[in-house]
C-alpha cells in the first residue's frame, strides 16, 4: 500500500472523468452543431514560387516639351497716361477667356450709388411729367393762346338753364338763355315766381324749380401775367353742390358733391393781352333737403385779380363780355 501511495503522489491522481470534454466546449459544440456553423479552422499558409522568367522593364514616352511662356512688356509709367499692358494667351480648350476683377474700392460703390441716384431721380421725374400729361394741361403754365372774340359783345355772362341732374351734366337743349351782368347769383335764378293764388307756395320765396346752370363769356386781359379768376361759393349745410371752371379748355376747378361756407376758390393762369373764353358750370349736387333754401345756402360770386393786384374784386368794365345777339335778351325773361 506504501508503494501504491508512492506512486500515485509522483503520477498524479488517475484522471478518471479525462475521456469525457469539458462542460463548456461540450455546450459549444452543441451550439454550433445545431446553428450548421462549421468549427473555426485558421487559414492554411501556402508559399507561391516565383516565375521562371522574370518580367522585363517598359520604356516610358519622353514628356512632350515644354514652351516658354512670353514675358510681358514693361513700359515705364508716364504720369496722366494709362501703362499699356500684354494679356497672357487664352488657355487651349477654353471658349471663353475669363478676366480676373480687381474688387472694387468705397470710392467707386459711392460714384455708383450716386449714379443710380441720379438715374432714378431722373426715371422719377419723367413719370411725374408723364401722369400730368395723362391727367390733363397744368392749370398753372402759360399755355393758353388768346381767341378772336365775336365783334358784337355786351358786358357780362351768357347763362344758359338746363335740366337738372346729380352729376351737373350738361344734357339736351337749354330752357332758357340770357345774359346778364356779373353778380352775387342764388339757386332761385331762372325759377318761376310762386304762385301767391296757391295756399302752398302763397309764403314761399322760392319753388322746387332746380337747373345746372351755364355761364360762358370772354375774359379781356390787357395786363400779361397771372391773370386769376375767383368764385365766393356758398354750399350750405344739406346743400352739396358742383363747380367746374374752364379757361380755353384748360380745367382749373373740378368740385363735385361737396358743401362749402364761406370758401373763395382761386385759379390762375399766365396770360399774354388778348380774349379767353371762360366756362363756368354750376348746380346742385342733390335733390333731397331737410329743408330747401336756394336762396340762402347757394351762391356764386365770380371775381377776378388781374397782374399787379392784392385783392379779388368785380370785373371791371370791359374786363369781362359776351356776344351780343338780338335773339338772346339781356336779363332774366319773364318766365
Amino acid at each position: 500500500m506504501l508503494i501504491e501511495g508512492l506512486v500515485v503522489a509522483a503520477l498524479g491522481a488517475p484522471q478518471i472523468e479525462s475521456a469525457r470534454p469539458p462542460v463548456r466546449l461540450a455546450m459549444a459544440a452543441a451550439l454550433i452543431a445545431g446553428n450548421g456553423q462549421k468549427r473555426y479552422e485558421p487559414p492554411t499558409i501556402e508559399e507561391v514560387p516565383a516565375p521562371k522568367t522574370p518580367p522585363e522593364a517598359a520604356r516610358l514616352p519622353a514628356p512632350p516639351p515644354q514652351q516658354g511662356l512670353a514675358r510681358a512688356e514693361i513700359v515705364p509709367e508716364v504720369p496722366g497716361v494709362p501703362v499699356r499692358q500684354t494679356l497672357p494667351a487664352p488657355i487651349a480648350g477654353s471658349e471663353r477667356r475669363q478676366l480676373a476683377q480687381a474688387a472694387p474700392s468705397t470710392d467707386d460703390i459711392l460714384r455708383r450709388l450716386d449714379r443710380l441716384e441720379q438715374e432714378n431721380q431722373r426715371l422719377r421725374q419723367e413719370l411725374e411729367a408723364e401722369k400730368k400729361r395723362a391727367a390733363g394741361p397744368a392749370t398753372g403754365g402759360s399755355t393758353l393762346q388768346p381767341r378772336q372774340a365775336p365783334a358784337q359783345m355786351v358786358s357780362g355772362w351768357r347763362v344758359s338753364l338746363y335740366p337738372w341732374n346729380a352729376k351737373g351734366y350738361v344734357t339736351g337743349s337749354p330752357l332758357v338763355v340770357f345774359n346778364i351782368k356779373n353778380q352775387r347769383f342764388d339757386a332761385t335764378l331762372g325759377q318761376r315766381p310762386p304762385d301767391r293764388g296757391d295756399i302752398v307756395q302763397r309764403n314761399q320765396r322760392a319753388t322746387n324749380e332746380m337747373f345746372v346752370y351755364r355761364f360762358e363769356g370772354f375774359l379781356h386781359v390787357t395786363r400779361p401775367g397771372r391773370n386769376e379768376i375767383g368764385f365766393d361759393v356758398t354750399c350750405g349745410f344739406n346743400h352739396p353742390c358742383n363747380l367746374v371752371v374752364k379757361m380755353g379748355g384748360v380745367q382749373l376747378i373740378n368740385i363735385q358733391h361737396q358743401n362749402l361756407e364761406n370758401r373763395i376758390l382761386v385759379a390762375g393762369l399766365d396770360l399774354v393781352a388778348g380774349d379767353y373764353p371762360v366756362e363756368v358750370t354750376f348746380s346742385l349736387a342733390s335733390n333731397r333737403f331737410i329743408k330747401f333754401d336756394p336762396r340762402n345756402r347757394v351762391q356764386l360770386y365770380p371775381l377776378y385779380r388781374p397782374p399787379g393786384e392784392y385783392n379779388l374784386r368785380d370785373f371791371g368794365p370791359g374786363e369781362l363780355l359776351t356776344e351780343s345777339n338780338p335773339s338772346i335778351p339781356y336779363g332774366l325773361p319773364a318766365r
